[in-house]
């Protein structure tokens, strides 16, 4: 009997102390909660291009202005294509310039400013030694916002295999050695430039033996200018042959296609796409090379008309 009293009391002093001490554990978690500190607000800011819920439609901002150009850039596959008259052209992704914004320059009253520059052309590096036309017309079209690569514009142009550079591109392969003639090699005139570009929606005009002003005119108003020159403006007498469709070329060595991309008193800054850069010529030096060709230009400018 005496042992069933003890077994019964240990039992009940068991039970007490664990509603002690769950007790305990219970008001222990309430302390705890009420110590806690409120939580604190991130101290990582939004970027400020971004417009947050509070502020409207959540979105990337843009540019606003008028006057200005956003370019961005497509990444291009690889691929190699044989072409008829036994042209070989290897599609090699061109370096991706970053976005570009391009501000026109004011126009100053009673004439074109004295100097102007536009700094943000891009300037793509060639990646073969005869496409430099189809880069300047790539480079061209990107700063109005038209994203085509070199060889794209290409495939809208094509290849003459009877020589007239008025036609397509003329040469075996974009890998001829520069400064050759036909059918060692060559480029392509303004002509078939513009209207591969008018294929796919772009307006371009061809111009022939236009004016210092003009071309003054063309930069001052925001318009890149391409130019039909030669390369490092070297003067080269012009050399003609007969293609197979009976039409007589003018030509010469060393010819080279840059954009003008502004002008002072002294010259013009032109971009290069036979090393990717930004160059100065005299004046004189610049029109003894764009004279060769007959001032052979092409512009993007819906309101002109393309001389005959």
């Amino acid at each position: 009997m005496a042992e069933s009293i003890r077994y019964r009391l240990k039992r009940i002093r068991l039970q007490w102390q664990i509603l002690f001490w769950l007790g305990v554990w219970g008001w222990g978690l309430l302390v705890a909660g009420c110590l806690m500190p409120p939580p604190v607000a991130s101290t990582h800011p939004l970027p400020s291009n971004v417009e947050t819920l509070s502020q409207g439609r959540l979105n990337a901002s843009s540019p606003k202005r008028k006057d200005d150009v956003l370019k961005t850039r497509a990444t291009p596959t690889s691929q190699q294509n044989t072409l008829p008259g036994g042209i070989i052209i290897q599609v090699t992704p061109t370096p991706s310039p970053e976005i570009k914004i391009v501000s026109t320059p004011p126009q100053q009253e009673g004439g074109v400013p004295a100097s102007v520059l536009l700094e943000k052309v891009p300037i793509g590096k060639q990646t073969r030694p005869l496409n430099c036309e189809f880069q300047s017309a790539s480079d061209l079209i990107w700063y109005y916002g038209f994203p085509f690569t070199w060889d794209e514009i290409f495939e809208v142009v094509g290849h003459d295999p009877n020589g007239n550079p008025h036609v397509g591109f003329v040469g075996r392969s974009f890998d001829d050695p520069p400064g050759r003639l036909y059918p060692y090699g060559y480029g392509v005139y303004a002509q078939p430039i513009a209207e591969g570009l008018k294929r796919i929606g772009i307006h371009a005009v061809v111009h022939y033996n236009e004016s210092q002003t003009w071309l003054k005119n063309q930069i001052a108003s925001g318009n890149p200018v391409m130019v039909w020159v030669t390369a490092n403006m070297e003067k080269h007498p012009a050399v003609y042959w007969t293609a197979k469709d009976g039409k007589r070329i003018k030509a010469v060595r060393g010819e080279h296609t840059n954009l003008v991309i502004g002008y002072d008193e002294n010259g013009v800054w032109v971009a290069d796409p036979w090393d990717g850069k930004r160059h100065h010529y005299p004046w004189s030096v610049f029109l003894a090379s764009w004279d060769i060709l007959d001032r052979m230009s092409l512009v993007i400018q819906e309101n002109d008309h393309a001389n005959p």
